[in-house]
């Protein structure tokens, strides 16, 4: 609720109702804290509910120029809410279970995994979390953040560029201080928060009945709870418009309100479908939309069924339930608590 109240006041949202409608079509709450409960009740995490209300206030009213990823991580009280209790060799699930200054070695392979110091720069690495503070992996191991001014082109042996501190881009090599309002870009990271790089120049995410396209290189995008909805291709230009109602024309289900799907779209024919009613368990199926079936579905031998539980035979990973993938059976993608 704290980020969309962040996300409509800096003109990322429409509102802050559709805001949260979006947010939970997503899923994004349903499963909020699970595993932290979890470590809660077995003692590996410490819950401050003051600290935690104090974090959300301040994200909530953060400057729109600032990153809430960015800003979470650096604040005492969102540190303070959950505090790992799990000191260096102990069992562990996720980082957030040891301390600030120590990562948890767990995987899918390797279950529980351990607390460990998290690693110097030069110190080999497979991600960021690993490494100690204001440090990323790079080219397989810990490595600075490059200072504003500095060079940002692939060291010996890299492929990709290096990464620039969180104010700055990387632009012809070297790290340059993003873009305001107005500044010219050609991509996104150019632009200083909380403007995105709109037909070519930095600029905000276009409100309800503004302009928009669905293609092209620099496309001005609609504010994140709302839809481009375009006219007969999907090529041509388009309104930012509220999600849509059932029996409205549509042309992918991110349009649709929550609990429908666009349903009928022919990309082959450029003909639009329609938003319909998202099915439920033991009705009939077989659009091939994924999205026919409601939430913790999936069309099963042309029957919506639920979503299958870890250990379960599967051919796809779209029958397994969230955090599973399909090897013959539906197994976890990352290490969690096997009894939360």
């Amino acid at each position: 609720m704290k980020t969309c109240t962040f996300l409509a006041r800096c003109g990322q949202a429409q509102a802050l109702s559709s805001c949260v409608a979006l947010y939970t079509r997503y899923d994004v709450f349903s499963d909020c804290l699970t595993t932290d409960k979890a470590a809660v009740k077995d003692g590996r995490l410490t819950f401050d509910g003051a600290a935690a209300q104090r974090c959300l206030n301040r994200l909530a009213n953060l400057a729109c120029t600032l990153d809430l990823n960015e800003a979470a991580s650096a604040d005492a009280d969102c540190l303070a809410a959950l505090a790992g209790t799990v000191t260096n060799g102990g069992a562990c699930y996720s980082d957030e279970e040891c301390s600030n200054s120590s990562y948890c070695s767990s995987s899918a392979n390797i279950c529980p995994g351990s607390c460990q110091p998290r690693k110097a720069a030069g110190v080999s690495a497979t991600r960021d979390a690993e490494c100690q503070s204001g440090l990323y992996v790079y080219n397989g191991a810990c490595h600075a953040v490059v200072a504003l001014g500095s060079s940002c082109a692939p060291t010996a042996g890299a492929a990709g560029l290096q990464r620039c501190g969180v104010t700055a881009y990387c632009a012809a090599n070297v790290c340059t201080t993003r873009k305001a309002a107005g500044g010219s870009c050609s991509s996104n990271e150019a632009c200083a928060a909380p403007n995105f790089c709109v037909n070519g120049a930095c600029g905000a995410l276009v409100g309800l009945s503004g302009g928009c396209a669905y293609d092209g290189s620099n496309p001005p995008f609609c504010k994140w709870d709302l839809a481009c909805d375009v006219g007969p291709s999907i090529t041509s230009n388009g309104t930012c418009k509220s999600p849509l109602s059932a029996g409205v024309a549509c042309w992918f289900d991110q349009q649709c309100s929550n609990g429908l799907f666009c349903n009928g779209v022919n990309f082959n024919t450029m003909t639009k479908g329609a938003c319909a009613t998202q099915k439920s368990a033991g009705q009939t199926c077989g659009t091939a939309n994924p999205a026919e079936c409601g939430k913790g579905l999936y069309c099963n031998a042309g029957a919506c069924a639920f979503l299958k539980t870890a250990g379960t035979p599967c051919s796809s990973t779209t029958q397994c339930a969230a955090g599973l993938t399909c090897s013959t059976i539906c197994q976890p993608t990352y290490c969690s608590d096997p009894t939360p």
